[in-house]
């Protein structure tokens, strides 16, 4: 959340870093509200875990949750990026990249946005959402609408979409940035609740850069309350399927 936590350099790349510092600061914002109109619409059913290892380069971020409904619907619903706009906070443009622009990313690409902007123009269309069944890769362009004072971002990312255990109604997806190291920035799992099918475990999980002191205490303060809004909003998606 935000999955997916607002999505957060996530991750680690540039854009989710950026997304990551908009969460901080709307975090606190939304703190300041909650202050006045109490914690209304949050759930005890959401853990979130923060881990900062001294002298590591990265942190982590984990967050799980329950949500009242079927693996399979939720998966459905983290997976329809083409529709991510309409309910996940802070998107402003989510789409899957057709296989044609996919295939004619050149190795070794930079964030360059007039080249990736090219590619969506010259072979526009989207390769769907991925199968129920197997593994699928896909490639995404995101971009963030950001709280002021952070400038908006956007990232395009590869992810790999494993529904090879549907029969246990177990799901997994990670991604890493299209450039760059190439290593992996995080990863979404769903699988049933218990021994019940009508209901998910959701683990979201993603590393950032490491942080210390004030900047550390206030990006655990943004990204607790921003995850929590994300998977409020992953629940009533899921909830409208």
């Amino acid at each position: 959340m935000r999955t997916h936590a607002r999505v957060t350099d996530g991750f680690s790349s540039e854009g989710i870093r950026a997304v990551t510092y908009g969460l901080v600061l709307l975090g606190l914002v939304l703190s300041l509200v909650g202050a006045h109109t109490g914690r209304a619409g949050e759930r005890e059913d959401t853990a979130i875990t923060l881990a900062f290892p001294k002298a590591e380069a990265y942190g982590t971020v984990h967050v799980e949750a329950v949500i009242a409904a079927s693996p399979e619907v939720v998966w459905v619903v983290l997976t329809d990026v083409d529709r991510w706009r309409g309910w996940m906070p802070l998107v402003m443009r989510a789409q899957f990249f057709s296989a044609a622009a996919t295939t004619a990313i050149p190795t070794g690409v930079t964030k360059d946005r007039a080249l990736f902007t090219e590619l969506l123009d010259q072979h526009p269309g989207t390769a769907g959402a991925p199968s129920m069944h197997g593994v699928t890769p896909r490639t995404t362009f995101e971009a963030y609408d950001l709280p002021w004072p952070i400038k908006n971002e956007w990232v395009v990312r590869h992810y790999t979409y494993d529904a090879s255990q549907a029969a246990k109604h177990r799901f997994r997806a990670t991604w890493r940035k299209a450039w760059g190291d190439g290593q992996p920035e995080g990863y979404w799992e769903i699988s049933p609740h218990g021994d019940a099918v009508t209901a998910s475990r959701l683990v979201y999980h993603y590393r950032v850069k490491a942080k210390r002191g004030l900047a550390l205490g206030l990006f655990k303060a943004g990204v607790k309350r921003a995850s929590r809004q994300l998977v409020e909003a992953i629940r009533r998606e899921a909830l409208r399927r």
